[in-house]
Formats: C-alpha cells, sequence, structure tokens
C-alpha cells in the first residue's frame, strides 16, 4: 500500500525519507505525515511512536487526553486486541497446515500410483483370478487409506490401466456413466467410488461369475447327479452324507462351529461364561447367545444349499441361475438362498424336463418313429 502511494501519479503522493544509519529501512516519522484516517489509524495501533522528549513533562491530570488509555475489559487496549486477533489468525492458519499434512500431497500420490505392478505381465493383461488378486492388492497393500482424500487421487487412477486400453474404457464407463459412482463423486466418498469402479471391471472382465460357482461348489463324485439319477435320490444322497460327517465327528464347517456353540452352552453351569464370552446366567447373555445361534444356522442353511446346487446336473443349475431367484446365488447375504430353495427349483426343473420329454415322445408316435420308455429312474 505504502509502496503504491509513493509511486502514485495523483497530488497525495509522497516521497518516503530513509534513515541514515539503515538506508533501507523507510523512516516511520515520515510515513506516519504521510498517513490520513483509516491508514494513520491502523497505522497508530501497529506502531507506537513516542515523539522525542528533550525534557520531562508533567503527567497529565487523570482522564485527560495526553493520559494513558485504560485496559479493555477483555484484556490490553486497542493495539493489543489487534495483536491478538493476528496471532489468532496465525495460529488457525497452522491448524489449518497440520490438518492439511494428514493429506497427500499430488506428488505423493503419484509415487504411490508409480507403486501399484502393472496391470500387464509379459505383454499380457491379467484375467481371471490373477485381476482378482490384483484389484484386492491395490487397496490393501499400495493405495492406503489415506490416499483416497481428494479429487486428484481418485481421477490418478486412470493411469493404472494405461496399458490395457479395455480396462481403461471400462474404467471411463465406470466413472462417468455409474450414477452410484457419480453420487459418491459428489460427496467425496472417493474409496467407495472407486470400491463400485473396481467391482465394475471385474464384471466385465474377470469372466462368467456363475461358471465360477459351479466349479467352487462342485460336489464330490458320489455325491454328483448323473445318469437316470434323480433329484430327490441326488437330495437323499447329500443328506445322508451330512449325517454320516455328524456322527463320525467329521470336519463340516460351519455345522463343526454350530456344534461346538451348542455343546459348550450345554456343559457349562449358570455362573460360567461361554467359549463366545457371553454370560449365559443373565437374560441379556441368552438372548445375545440365541441371536448367535441363528446368524450361524442361516449361514449353515447357505452352505447347504451351495452344497446342493453343486452337486445337481448342469442343465439344472442353469436352470436355477436363470430364475428369479438365481441372483441369489451370488449374494453377500447369510440368508439369500437357502437349501430348500434350491430343491424346489431342481425339482420344478426335473418336473416340466418330464412333462416336455411326454410331449415330444406322443409328437413322435404320431409320425410313427417308435420312442424307447424311459427308465424307471
Amino acid at each position: 500500500m505504502l509502496h503504491d502511494r509513493a509511486h502514485a501519479d495523483d497530488e497525495d503522493s509522497f516521497s518516503p525519507t530513509y534513515n541514515e544509519e539503515d538506508p533501507d529501512a523507510v523512516d516511520p516519522t515520515n510515513l506516519a505525515s504521510a498517513l490520513e484516517g483509516e491508514d494513520l489509524n491502523f497505522y497508530h495501533q501497529m506502531v507506537r511512536i513516542s515523539p522525542p522528549q528533550a525534557e520531562p513533562t508533567a503527567q497529565a491530570p487523570l482522564g485527560g487526553m495526553d493520559a494513558p488509555q485504560p485496559a479493555m475489559a477483555m484484556g490490553g487496549d486497542a493495539t493489543a486486541q489487534t495483536l491478538t486477533t493476528l496471532m489468532q489468525h496465525l495460529l488457525d492458519e497452522k491448524q489449518e497446515g497440520a490438518k492439511s499434512r494428514k493429506t497427500l500431497s499430488q506428488r505423493d500420490c503419484a509415487t504411490l500410483l508409480l507403486s501399484v505392478p502393472s496391470v500387464v505381465v509379459d505383454g499380457h493383461v491379467l484375467e481371471g483370478p490373477k485381476l482378482l488378486a490384483w484389484f484386492n492388492e491395490v487397496v490393501s497393500t499400495w493405495l492406503p487409506k489415506e490416499y483416497w482424500a481428494t479429487s486428484f487421487a481418485f481421477n490418478a487412477t486412470k493411469s493404472l490401466f494405461k496399458d490395457a486400453p479395455e480396462l481403461m474404457a471400462s474404467w471411463v464407463q465406470a466413472t462417468q456413466g455409474d450414477t452410484q459412482v457419480l453420487q459418491l463423486k459428489s460427496q467425496n466418498r472417493w474409496r467407495e467410488a472407486w470400491n463400485l469402479v473396481a467391482a465394475s471391471i471385474v464384471a466385465a472382465h474377470v469372466g462368467d461369475r456363475h461358471m465360477a460357482l459351479r466349479k467352487k461348489t462342485k460336489a464330490p463324485q458320489h455325491l454328483l447327479q448323473h445318469g437316470d439319477k434323480t433329484v430327490a435320490k441326488t437330495t437323499t444322497a447329500h443328506l445322508e452324507d451330512v449325517q454320516a460327517a455328524r456322527v463320525l465327528g467329521l470336519w463340516d464347517h460351519f455345522a463343526t462351529f454350530l456344534h461346538d456353540i451348542e455343546a459348550d452352552a450345554m456343559s457349562i453351569d449358570g455362573y460360567r461364561v461361554s467359549m463366545l464370552g457371553i454370560d449365559l446366567g443373565s437374560e441379556e447373555g441368552r438372548a445375545g447367545h440365541a441371536h448367535i445361534l441363528r446368524v450361524v444356522r442361516k449361514y449353515l442353511d447357505r452352505q447347504r444349499a451351495l452344497e446342493l446346487f453343486g452337486a445337481l446336473r448342469p442343465e439344472i443349475q442353469t436352470f436355477i441361475e436363470n430364475s428369479p431367484s438365481g441372483k441369489k446365488l451370488l449374494d453377500d447375504s447369510a440368508a439369500a438362498f437357502t437349501w430348500e430353495e434350491v430343491r424346489t427349483l431342481a425339482t420344478e426343473f426335473e418336473t416340466r424336463e418330464k412333462a416336455r420329454d411326454q410331449d415330444v415322445a406322443r409328437q413322435l408316435k404320431k409320425l410313427g418313429v417308435e420312442v424307447p420308455k424311459p427308465s424307471k429312474g
């Protein structure tokens, strides 16, 4: 401000003088004489200039104009108040800086991205389980939670697919066309937006998830449905296998866990806690224990449903996958798909298949074609 006043072209400009001892310092007495109005008031608040006194002067009477101003109620005079405001401003800036240091800079984000292994190995883009593992490592190892704090960090993930055009196209489609992703971006929820983008890319490039589920849940050879083996026989064989594992005390995933919880609860008295750390002597503890049992039973039923699904013929599996309940096969919810639902859908397919075969046989007989009788199985 003072520099502009000194070099202005109007009549109010002034020529600052300099201290003889320090030529680079502007003489404050000269500056004060050139200021007026609000500038002068601010100047006097920031810099107190006492005129040179050759002789001590008489003390001004109480309440006089030259008497020192009394301290303000909040502490200090106007100068102190101004300095307090300036100091608070500096403290606020420091706090803001401390907060910003928790956010990685753009340079830090770029460095982290360079540390992520390429999605292209030996000239081939990762696919299938390897691509799934790569996406899992991106968020669990290479890009920590602190990374997902800015839009720059989210948008920079596009560079991860610079050598894989198809994956980059899926990234663009998900980030610009998915309404859920756009909503999360508008809310600055970058990590959640990335999770949806990654899921979209995986769904488009990993392959048929239903086929992967069939391989994962394929039953042992002696339980598979084949030949003239009906759904009823397959279901019976599955239940017998489950009972045999229970009687022999074999490991059976959720069934083993459920059996151990129930056995532990039966073996303790009312003054001990269960293996889950729950006091079964209180009403609240018993209610919590019962709730845990219900949850485990739901997961066990889901396990049995997938075991039965993996034993069925491929045609029946396709029918179940294409049914309105088919999407529940890939649902994360424990109660999404039950054993009874799988058995019912499989029986429905088998009934329709028999009716269709009978219709075809009748039509062939009308045409004079001899059709062998179906087997009793």
